[in-house]
């Protein structure tokens, strides 16, 4: 883009001029202005924040680079500088807006919700404040409290189509399909037949199961935008769906829809037919796996380590350990076995195996919600790929430590791979149950996993992890089996170890706790399923 005339110059002689007097950087600040106006945004940004550097005191130098900041899209900085503003002056407006516009670009939804409720106390008739109100309620789940601002929103400014469609997300997000629909009616009255408000109506016929209204929406949408790849493969998805669910019904007559083989003469169709359970599994496990292969890329594809992170978190947890016992010369003799550090490992890593499940699974239906409005992902399918993603990452780091003790001389190998294997699994299972009543408490109770940290936390103490049960009083051992964490960790202790075979050692019991949990937790979840679909 061409740069008016002189707009270097203009440059040198305001950075010379705030270089000499930073009380000149006002200045500054109205040239990178300009030059954001000229396509030069990266030196716009540049300047700005120079000029914010050099008199961070002049409020009218903060307040531009705010505005400049997030209109070139650097939110961070911008959010740190509307920080400052909103500090020195709380009842200032226009700044705390700007920078609850940083805060949600940045997706910091909860502090940008604090700032909102303040701002609106002072503008309760702003409608985008509402708005904004809103979308920050339902990026936190509060689909209920969203629907009431973005109510709020309407009422003040009626016109505005954005906000009728955003009101009928919410109200098909919360199965009020018929209200959608009228908000979409309503902003087409507004804004005219457009590419977007046919997108809308397909979303929500889509979610209402009418898949032929979705597709005659999808493909308006489609023609109305046709260089949006997006509306051409959402039209695709929804015909192959259409597709998939015509080959499962079968016409109850001679006739059927074009295309569709009539059936022999003398045949009595039925009118749909269920898929066997073999294709049944088949789907299933394909759900799985993709849901599976999703979760692994949510949690760690944004670290540069990625899914290696996972596997290097509990290795350094028991690297420490041992530095530390090391170090201290604490215990000489490992307890059972001949090796301090294995025996501490047996212990470890079936408490992060547990732990890191009840807390993974506890927390998939929230982390996964948007996906849950897809008809064939179901609360059960999220919370298995959660739980099994933690089970095959415990699984690594256990092949992958054992083979570095034997390559290290350590006796690692242990006694009955069955009979310890069998523990790990019976574990994970008292962990899953433990993490599906969990998912299912925290939609009515919000600050119950705060809470069951605490328990799990007290267990690293009370497990056996590093003071055997053996060595306690008798007393203090016979709370203590009660646990069946401990139960667990003694049960793989014994397939571990030749001669390690408590007394009080039940794997019944483990198991026993274990089915129990995973009963009552997707009992909870079925009782509660509707509950938690618009939680």
């Amino acid at each position: 883009m061409a740069t008016p005339d002189g707009l270097d110059e203009e440059l040198a002689l305001a950075l010379a001029a705030v270089e000499a007097d930073p009380a000149n950087a006002y200045g500054l600040a109205v040239v990178a202005e300009r030059l954001r106006l000229a396509g030069r945004e990266e030196e716009a940004a540049a300047a700005v924040r120079r000029a914010a550097a050099l008199n961070p005191g002049d409020d009218r130098v903060l307040r531009k680079s705010q505005t400049l900041l997030l209109m070139v899209g650097d939110f961070a900085a911008a959010v740190e500088q509307g920080r400052l503003l909103v500090g020195r002056d709380p009842a200032d407006p226009e700044a705390r807006f700007q920078l609850i516009f940083g805060l949600l670009a940045l997706r910091a939804h909860r502090e940008a919700l604090d700032h909102l409720d303040i701002y609106l106390q002072g503008t309760p008739e702003s409608a985008l404040g509402w708005r904004n109100h809103a979308g920050a309620l339902e990026a936190l789940g509060e689909f209920h409290r969203a629907l009431a601002s973005s109510n709020r929103a309407v009422l003040l400014e009626a016109s505005n189509p954005e906000f009728r469609l955003h009101r009928a997300g919410l109200l098909n997000h919360l199965g009020r399909t018929a209200d959608a629909l009228a908000e979409v009616r309503a902003a087409q009255a507004i804004e005219g037949d457009t590419a977007r408000v046919a997108w809308f109506g397909s979303v929500i016929h889509d979610g209402a199961g009418d898949l032929d209204a979705a597709i005659d929406h999808a493909r308006r949408a489609r023609d109305l935008a046709p260089d949006n790849l997006d509306f051409a493969r959402y039209v695709a998805d929804l015909e192959k769906r259409r597709a998939a669910r015509l080959t499962l019904t079968l016409p109850s007559g001679a006739g059927g829809p074009p295309g569709q083989v009539a059936p022999r003469p003398g045949w009595q169709a039925r009118a749909s037919v269920r898929p066997g359970w073999r294709a049944a599994a088949s789907s299933q496990g394909r759900i799985l796996i993709a849901l599976l292969l999703r979760d692994a890329q949510t949690r760690f594809g944004e670290t540069r380590l990625g899914y290696l992170w996972a596997l290097l978190e509990p290795i350094s947890h028991l690297a420490l350990i041992a530095s530390v016992f090391a170090a201290t010369h604490i215990g000489g003799t490992a307890p059972v076995g001949s090796n301090l550090i294995v025996y501490y490992f047996t212990g470890v890593l079936p408490y992060l195996l547990f732990s890191n499940t009840v807390f993974g699974v506890q927390q998939s239906l929230v982390a996964n919600r948007p996906l849950l409005q897809i008809p064939l992902v179901q609360h059960v399918d999220v919370l298995l790929a959660r739980g099994l993603l933690e089970l095959l990452t415990q699984f690594c780091v256990a092949i992958i430590v054992l083979t570095a003790f034997v390559l290290l001389g350590l006796p690692a190998v242990p006694n009955d791979v069955f009979d310890a294997a069998s523990g790990l699994l019976a574990i994970w299972v008292l962990g899953f149950g433990i993490g599906v009543i969990n998912a299912t408490i925290i939609h009515f109770v919000k600050s119950w996993d705060h809470v069951f940290a605490n328990v799990v936390r007290a267990l690293y103490f009370t497990s056996g992890i590093f003071l055997n049960p053996a060595e306690m009083p008798e007393w203090v051992r016979n709370i203590l089996v009660w646990n069946p964490v401990l139960q667990a960790i003694d049960w793989i202790r014994s397939g571990f170890f030749d001669s390690w075979h408590p007394v009080w050692l039940d794997r019944g019991y483990v198991v026993l706790w274990g089915l129990a949990a995973v009963l009552i937790g997707f009992s909870l979840e079925r009782a509660c399923r509707r509950r938690l679909s618009v939680a």
